[in-house]
């Protein structure tokens, strides 16, 4: 039995993490294994060097098994030649390929860790992880044939080496530029013991391209730290893993990881970045770069390059304590922060904003370290101020935001501009002059019958517009409608109430008619007498006869 050994705990963590979320054929119901169809999935990729290397695996744990015993056949079947279809494919077989034997792998292993793991997984009595203690039994928790087929797909991806050793890969060397090829891969295991269907692939030499740069590479520098991440998603069937890099001069990179680094997210999920977290000394400006890795050992160019440095925390954070009020436009503002603290800060900085979320401005800069107090002379209605230490190698901490309100009593002026004008539908348009004062809050709308008795407040809470409108009934016998508005502050103080507005409402009722109080006759002359409309607005009375 070959015993795997592996002494690196991440190595092992991140096998046993790949291992937990492979969308392996293993972890499903027995009812789905029934009805699903094994079969061998092919990947080729065309070389510069007149080369095509493939790569192929089965879909299931027994599928594996079962084509490592019986072997799987390679055919080449030739489709285009100068860019014209055959008539007839020209078909050739490329071998049958099994796994080589135990003592040819021993070689390999000693240099291969993937190897090893490969090996293990194909002639190993006993599939069993040693060296990470408590994690190693949560890797044999598995069912064992499950773990064989997922650690030596995984190890595979890693090594193109190995995968050839195993009969999963092959390298084409006889191929022409003007000629295009269907690769078929079919598992030989008998169809009265298991069914899998054939895998194949269209590529040729005209289909090489240059592998592209990993994207989107970004970095978070902390307290000596350095979080990098980058976008795996857009090149994830190409790329199985990564090498990161760094420099301290910008031109000359070393690997961070002797591994490649390897995404562990199973699809499931929206994530579409991969992190990396390096451990760096503070103050020292480094730069990073990563490099995308093939299933068929093939290492990208390297993606773009960011650079920065760690800085060191400020440990100290200063708290605003008391507000003391000289007049209504200055305080001086106090603080505190830890004498200790002093000999890591430049000094400090005091910040205001006319709100607790807005933005702050700073007001008062370069205020010495040991200082802990500061006037400040220009108060608006109403403030926040935050006290922030402004610390030596660039990292700066805040205090909470502290409100400051002066003593405000004085109410508003009057609102001036006050027009308004109704349609024929009874809406009323009320609009006035803005208010001047800083610290408004709004408006109190105030309507009347009659000119002479008390209005009654028609706004719920302070408007805060210059343009209202009202609806009022134009079919009853008020012919006007009356209007006030006053001014609110912040602090609630109201203005004096507006000049009073009359808004004369259409004319939608018509005249009481006259009424005939008696007539005579005299001379052939018929005398009338009748009683005046007593609606105010007459202009006329007019008399018919029939």
């Amino acid at each position: 039995m070959i015993l795997l050994r592996v002494w690196d705990k991440k190595v092992l963590l991140l096998f046993i993490l790949c291992l937990s979320v492979m969308p392996v054929r293993g972890q499903y119901s027995q009812e789905e294994q029934t009805n699903y169809v094994a079969q061998v999935v092919v990947m080729a990729r065309a070389q510069k060097q007149g080369k095509i290397l493939l790569r192929w695996a089965v879909s299931t744990p027994m599928a594996w098994r079962k084509s490592n015993e019986y072997g799987y056949e390679l055919k080449r079947y030739t489709i285009t030649r100068d860019g014209q279809t055959l008539q007839t494919p020209e078909e050739k077989k490329l071998g049958v390929f099994l796994p080589q034997p135990l003592q040819s792998w021993r070689a390999l292993i000693e240099t291969n860790d993937n190897a090893a793991v490969v090996a293990q997984a194909l002639y190993g009595e006993q599939f069993e992880v040693e060296g990470g203690d408590q994690l190693s039994a949560i890797v044999n928790l598995s069912e064992e044939q499950q773990q064989r087929f997922s650690w030596a797909l995984y190890a595979a991806d890693q090594s193109f080496e190995a995968a050839l050793m195993a009969g999963w890969g092959y390298e084409d060397t006889q191929v022409k530029d003007n000629e295009k090829y269907v690769y078929k891969v079919r598992s030989l295991v008998p169809e009265s013991i298991l069914s899998i269907e054939e895998g194949g692939v269209f590529t040729g030499l005209p289909d090489y391209e240059p592998l592209p740069v990993p994207l989107d590479l970004a970095g978070v520098f902390l307290d000596g730290k350095a979080m990098l991440s980058w976008n795996y998603f857009i090149h994830k069937e190409l790329f199985n893993s990564y090498f990161i890099e760094r420099s301290i001069d910008g031109n000359t990179f070393e690997k961070l990881n002797k591994l490649p680094y390897t995404g562990l997210n199973n699809g499931e999920t929206d994530a579409k970045r991969m992190f990396y977290l390096d451990s760096i000394s503070n103050n020292t400006k480094l730069y990073y770069r990563v490099r995308g890795r093939t299933p068929f050992g093939e290492l990208s160019p390297p993606s773009e390059v960011i650079s920065g440095e760690g800085k060191e925390v400020l440990a100290y954070v200063p708290r605003i304590s008391e507000k003391e009020f000289l007049d209504d436009s200055r305080v001086v503002i106090h603080w505190e922060f830890l004498e200790e603290g002093n000999e890591h800060i430049k000094g400090f900085e005091l910040s205001r904003s006319n709100t607790v979320d807005g933005d702050y401005a700073t007001v008062i800069k370069n205020i010495p370290p040991t200082k802990r107090e500061i006037e400040y002379d220009s108060l608006q209605p109403t403030n926040y101020f935050t006290i922030t230490a402004i610390g030596k190698h660039g990292s700066n901490r805040s205090s909470f935001s502290a409100l400051v309100q002066p003593v405000d009593s004085v109410p508003p002026v009057s609102p001036i501009g006050f027009k308004g004008e109704i349609d024929s539908l009874g809406v009323v348009t009320l609009t006035w002059k803005a208010n001047k004062e800083k610290d408004m809050l709004g408006y109190r709308v105030f309507r009347g019958n009659n000119k002479d008795e008390e209005f009654s407040q028609i706004t719920v809470s302070p408007h805060q517009g210059i343009t209202y409108y009202d609806s009022v009934g134009v079919k009853n016998l008020n012919t006007a409608v009356y209007y006030q508005v006053i001014a609110v502050d912040q602090r609630y103080n109201m203005s004096e109430p507006s000049e009073i507005l009359e808004v004369i409402k259409p004319d939608a009722i018509p005249p009481t008619q006259p009424v005939f109080k008696s007539y005579s006759i005299k001379d052939g002359a018929v005398i009338l007498s009748w009683a005046n409309s007593s609606s105010p607005d007459v202009v006329r009375s007019e008399l018919y006869r029939r």
